[in-house]
């Protein structure tokens, strides 16, 4: 029950002070609605400076890097550096390494300047060609003293080349990373190449220069060129050093936290040659080294070093292993004890003032004894497990000698560890249950008597994990840098970073895949795509979806990826999108005989005999085995006729094809479920022709009971899926960066996650418009790894969402008010029979109106936008629940029909009955003026039931008309699109247009109520847009309210401006939650059309607002943590697209009670909620629980939201057999009210952590 709200002297100078204080801000507020010009033409994208487009280089993402020269002796290197967006990360990791001072400026790429797509008259804004020209000129103004470019010297065109050159000339060092420039009058500098390589290449540890070159010298024949003129400055050409982009060996470690030895050798190799080309470094270091010719035996070490150079300065000394581990770090030239292998080695000569000089080396260590042979029974595990691992060493061990096992996640936990004496040959069984990777290693190492490593190894192999449980928040990207090119899969490391979950990594097991499994992130699967299909003249798809030998072909053509891919742990199998089978509205597919088979079993189900198919669709068949379809045209041309026979005909045609391609993805998902029973899939978002009359899209069969169900934020659907999906769905959606939501004033980046979760959609996908040089507009991160501008917001909002308010709104009950919103696909085609019949919204060019392609799905949005404005909850329903066999008014207490042209008999006689018992009916325009067999020619099947009589005939433009109503009360109504045959037969009007038609009709039937707009519902979302859809909401509340006594549970009243009135906020959605005796109300104002379209809201400004709950509380703000009070009502501010959620608990929480102890290599934590009320029962609370280990780093492998019942959780953590020593800290907090608790445990002080695990 709603409590109104009375405005009193505080609350109205609370109003005032800020409606007054915001008008400053109302000039920036469109007097209309603000869109993007070109939307929906070939290219509506905004690309603005600096934020889509990252134009210019932000230092403020740090990867693993080794600090070579920071600070640098003699103060900073001045660097302009020109860089292509598509691998535009190396400015930043020359400088977080070196000490520059660095100016990037970004070209489109390495063939253009600016965008080659630049088209002003199809609404594209973008960088051209001279625009960055003009940015490049400005910058080579500014003191330079070296270039670094990997643009051709040919793209920067003459003005820029010319430019460059003269800086060159004037003695500017230049680096340049491709082939171009000309080197006419340059000498070339062989022994500097060799001195190059030889200090900053360790060609003997890196796989490819190794293989490829075998030492220094042969590589800096080929991979360096240095080049000097008198009188002008130096250039340095690295053109031809070949990267490493095959998949790494799997004896080497891919912790995300790892330095790359390839990028190290690369960014070492660059950044002395900017060195060079800036005179402020020789090409030789001045730190000389010399090695052992043959390796270093391990009984010799600790080793001393031998070199020189040519000062006293002290000297910095860290080594690293070949898996990029530091193990060694200290001053001075001393080598300790390593174990055998192959390490790389830092040097530095350190001064007073910065690095004199550096030098990056390589060397090995011997032990006499190795592991010759390392053996995993199988590489492709079950989660819970255990592998079986044989190893063979080179000779026989010495006494004392032990062989340790460890299982190590791709987190660096050690899961598990076994020991025993050491044996030339030997065998171990290691469980790895704890493992939380997908990725992960059996490392054998083989110990000296002192417990010291000797010589180890180890292989890598899979756990296929399950996909993250559907009840929290997890989000994947689409391409996200997957592959092994050290350029690309920087990428693909920050967002493992920043929580992603997956990657859609394309339709097979390869390389993308498997470097997606590394990062913990499952892999999406592109398993089958309906592409290429080809439609004839006469409407006969090639392949048919309903030909058996075809989808036998299909089955045929996954089972193998299915089969290949489970080792990765996919997230999912997408079974396509952008399904080119309805190219066109109304294309008529599925004429070949097995389409006409299936056509004639589904008649055969529908019809009782063959003489009611007949009567039904005005035919003469002899027998079901003639049916055929019938094309749009055939029965558009009937229509034009008044013969509405064919419509029918043409209805259950579309019906049946949506069956049978429901039935096709289902039958693929059920052989895909023989193959991987934990792994779900479905098609995934429809693009072309989604909504049109013909589609072949039954959301509803398409979404029933599935595991996973996709679409774009396209609201009707989703509010179909909400419904129809399995319980333990994964229910997805793509955003992210599109161009169509990146663009001022990015309300779309904070409003789509929350409008997400609210829909309960727990899986986001984030475009990223992949690593092309034709996407590098449309990505989430910039050259530089930061976030792009808006994208940010983004990433701010899920990691909100993810840090357990998701999981609190996912585990609680969705309240709704008992209203049912009745989806119904043969309406969707019979609204074929608007093709040229609707008149256009009035002023209108933000949607496509005025013809049937979107006619279904903008009254059913209208619908339940009306709905949710006026603060209703409701569920969505198929037709097909409208039957006799029904018994919907224990769960109904009113039903909405959108659109509802087409009534059966059956149908009709359900809704008399719900509303003859008490329910009520809201319907908007031509309710039931089909019967079932589409015909036209009575008063309406609905006639008496809504107390009004059709004019009779199929609807169009002769009946349907715009006309301006206005409210009993002499509200304006505007322009609306009514049925100007419709005659009251015993209802009531509540509004009339001008020319008499009733337009807000109430009809009192049985016990209930039947409403009827008699006018395009259609319209509302665009009234809304307008802010003009008051005088229609307010209308058909107090008719809802007063009428048949259904009011909203959660009340929320703006003060207007200047006026002595209220009214409830508008276009704003409310959702209710329960969880236990825990209440939880959210709400959300939208700031635009619809998700997916470019059309703001034309009023953005802030609301003042009070919120009434209906009944008392104590109230908290979850989002800000605040505690608002013991009371029924709320003041706040609601702002388009942020969302508010607020707690309503039965008592106020004091504190909490937090422990943590230590067991089995694992921390338990234990919290309790303290109320304020020591006698009241505790109710559920959701406990978002973060780890730290002993150098203050979040371990986000162990972060974890926990429903805690009767107010209290206890969580076990395991931390590894390899925890680190030290203080471990643990923070908790209750996600209802912010309320947080830390604890600590030392694990240093703890026997286990010392002992080692267990033997054998």
């Amino acid at each position: 029950m709603n409590i109104e709200c009375r405005l009193g002297s505080v609350a109205r100078m609370f109003a005032l002070v800020l409606l007054l204080s915001m008008t400053a801000h109302a000039q920036d507020v469109p007097s209309r609605v603000f869109r993007l010009e070109g939307h929906g033409k070939v290219n509506f994208y905004f690309y603005p400076d600096d934020e889509l487009r990252r134009l210019t280089a932000f230092d403020d993402v740090v990867t693993p890097h080794i600090d070579w020269a920071r600070p640098l002796h003699g103060g900073p290197v001045r660097v302009l550096a020109i860089a292509h967006k598509e691998q535009g990360r190396w400015p930043i990791e020359l400088s977080q390494r070196f000490d520059f001072d660095l100016t990037t400026v970004y070209c489109h790429s390495q063939g253009h300047l600016g965008s080659p797509q630049v088209a002003h008259s199809k609404g594209l804004i973008a960088q051209s060609s001279a625009d960055v020209a003009a940015r490049l000129l400005q910058a080579m103004n500014g003191p330079i003293d070296v270039v670094v470019s990997d643009i051709p010297f040919s793209t920067l065109g003459e003005e820029v080349g010319a430019r460059l050159e003269e800086l060159i000339g004037r003695g500017a060092g230049y680096v340049e990373l491709v082939d171009g420039i000309d080197l006419a009058g340059y000498s070339p500098d062989p022994d500097g190449q060799r001195q190059m390589v030889s200090a900053a290449v360790p060609v003997a540890a890196l796989r490819k220069l190794a293989k490829e070159f075998g030492t220094a010298n042969e590589a800096a024949r080929k991979i360096v060129g240095l080049w000097t003129k008198p009188n002008a400055g130096r250039i340095a050409n690295i053109a031809d050093y070949p990267r490493d982009a095959d998949p790494p060996d799997d004896n080497r470690l891919q912790y995300l936290d790892l330095i790359d030895l390839e990028q190290e050798a690369w960014c070492a190799l660059i950044g002395r040659s900017v060195l060079w080309a800036g005179d402020r470094a020789g090409a030789a270091s001045r730190i000389e080294t010399r090695w052992p010719v043959e390796a270093i035996r391990r009984v010799d070490m600790p080793f001393a070093l031998a070199l020189s150079q040519s000062s006293d300065s002290p000297l910095k000394l860290r080594v690293w292993d070949a898996d990029g581990r530091l193990r060694h770090e200290g001053v001075g030239s001393e080598i300790p004890q390593l174990s055998a292998g192959r390490y790389v080695v830092g040097l530095q000569a350190i001064g007073e003032t910065g690095v004199l000089d550096w030098r990056f080396d390589t060397f090995a260590v011997s032990a006499g004894i190795d592991i010759a042979s390392l053996q995993l029974d199988n590489s492709h595990q079950k989660p819970g497990g255990t592998i079986r691992a044989a190893v063979t060493l080179s000779s026989d061990p010495e006494p004392g000698m032990r062989l340790r096992c460890d299982v190590l996640d791709n987190y660096g936990r050690c899961v598990s560890t076994r020991t025993r004496p050491a044996t030339r040959e030997a065998a171990f069984e290691v469980p790895f249950a704890e493992s939380l990777h997908i990725y992960n290693y059996v490392n054998l190492a083989l110990l000296d008597e002192n417990g010291g490593v000797i010589c180890e190894d180890r292989r890598a192999f899979y756990v296929a994990h399950n996909g993250p449980a559907p009840d929290d928040l997890n989000w994947f990207v689409w391409e996200a840098g997957t592959g092994f090119d050290p350029r690309r899969r920087a990428v693909l490391k920050q967002l493992a970073r920043m929580g992603m979950r997956g990657a859609l990594v394309g339709g097979k097991v390869g390389p993308a895949a498997v470097s997606a499994a590394m990062a913990n992130a499952h892999p999406v699967l592109y398993a089958y795509r309906m592409t290429g299909v080809d439609v004839n003249a006469q409407g006969e798809a090639t392949p048919s979806f309903a030909n058996p030998d075809h989808l036998s072909a299909a089955i045929r053509q996954i089972r193998p990826l299915v089969e290949q891919g489970l080792y990765l742990s996919p997230l999912f199998y997408y079974l396509g999108d952008d399904v080119r089978h309805t190219k066109s509205p109304g294309i008529d597919f599925g004429w070949s005989a097995s389409y006409r088979s299936f056509l004639a079993g589904q008649m055969r189900e529908r019809y009782p005999t063959l003489d009611a198919l007949n009567r039904a669709w005005g035919t003469a068949y002899a027998s079901f085995d003639d049916v055929a379809p019938i094309g749009k045209a055939d029965a558009l041309a009937a229509l034009a006729q008044d013969d509405s026979a064919p419509l029918c005909h043409w209805v259950d045609h579309q019906l049946s094809a949506d069956a049978m391609i429901a039935d096709w993805w289902r039958a693929m998902d059920r052989d895909i479920h023989d193959l991987a029973p934990h792994v779900p899939s479905n098609i995934g978002s429809m693009v072309i022709g989604w909504s049109w009359p013909g589609c072949g899209f039954d959301f509803w069969q398409l979404a029933e009971g599935k595991d996973l169900v996709f679409q774009y934020p396209n609201p009707w659907v989703h509010d179909i899926f909400r419904s129809a999906a399995g319980s333990n769905a994964y229910h997805g959606t793509w955003y992210g960066g599109y161009g169509l939501y990146n663009y001022p004033p990015y309300i779309d980046q904070e409003y789509l996650p929350w409008w997400s979760l609210f829909r309960d959609i727990n899986l986001h996908g984030l475009y990223y418009g992949g690593q092309s040089q034709a996407y590098n507009a449309e990505r989430l991160l910039g050259p530089d790894l930061g976030p792009v501008k808006g994208v940010a917001k983004i990433f701010d909002n899920l990691a909100e969402l993810k840090n357990g308010i998701a999981k609190l709104l996912f585990s609680a009950d969705r309240q709704d008010d008992r209203i049912a919103v009745v989806y119904a696909p043969e309406n969707l085609h019979a609204s074929v029979v608007f093709e040229k019949g609707l008149p256009k919204s009035v002023n209108w060019d933000g949607l496509m109106t005025g013809g049937d392609l979107y006619a279904y799905m903008q009254s059913f949005e209208g619908m339940t936008y009306l709905l949710s404005d006026m603060g209703f909850s409701y569920e969505v329903i198929p037709s097909s629940q409208l039957t006799s066999k029904s018994s919907l008014n224990d769960r109904w207490r009113a039903i909405a029909l959108p659109q509802h042209l087409r009534v059966t008999e059956e149908q009709a006689e359900y809704l008399r009955r719900f509303v003859r018992t008490g329910g009520t009916l809201i319907a908007d325009i031509f309710p039931g003026v089909l019967d079932g067999r589409c015909r036209a020619d009575h008063d309406g099947v609905l006639a008496d039931l809504f107390g009004a009589r059709y004019g009779g005939g199929i609807p169009d433009k002769s009946v349907v008309l715009m006309q301006r109503g206005t409210t009993a009360d002499q509200r304006n109504l505007g322009s609306l699109a009514v049925d100007s045959s419709v005659r009251l037969d015993g209802a009531q009007a509540l509004g009339t247009t001008a020319e008499g038609t009733p337009i807000i009709l109430s009809n009192q039937y049985g016990e209930g109520r039947a409403i009827l707009f008699n006018a395009m519902i259609r319209d509302y979302q665009i009234w809304r847009t307008l802010s003009e859809e008051l005088p229609w909401r307010d209308t058909i509340a107090a008719l809802l309210a007063d009428e048949a006594g259904l009011e909203p549970a959660i009340g929320c009243e703006v003060a207007a401006l200047y006026e002595d009135r209220t009214h409830r906020v508008q276009a704003t959605e409310f959702h209710r939650y329960r969880l236990g005796g825990g209440e939880y109300v959210a709400l959300l104002r939208h700031p635009k059309l619809r998700p997916d379209s470019a059309v703001y809201m034309s009023d953005l400004r802030p609301k003042p607002a009070w919120i009434d709950f209906g009944h008392t509380a104590h109230v908290y703000d979850v989002r800000r943590g605040m505690y608002r009070g013991k009371t029924d009502r709320v003041e706040d501010v609601v702002y388009p697209g942020r969302a508010e959620l607020y707690a309503l608990l039965p008592y106020e929480v004091r504190g909490m009670v937090t422990t943590a102890s230590l067991a089995d290599y694992a921390l338990t934590v234990e919290a309790e909620i303290v109320a304020g009320d020591s006698d009241a029962a505790l109710v559920p609370h959701v406990f978002h629980i973060e780890v730290f280990d002993p150098r203050g780093g979040i371990r986000p492998e162990l972060t974890r939201n926990v429903v805690g019942d009767l107010g209290k959780c206890r969580e076990r953590f395991f931390l590894g057999y390899n925890a680190s020593p030290g203080v471990w800290r643990v923070e908790v907090r209750d996600v209802a009210t912010g309320t947080a608790r830390a604890a600590t445990a030392d694990t240093s002080t703890h026997t286990k952590f010392r002992s080692g695990g267990s033997s054998e």
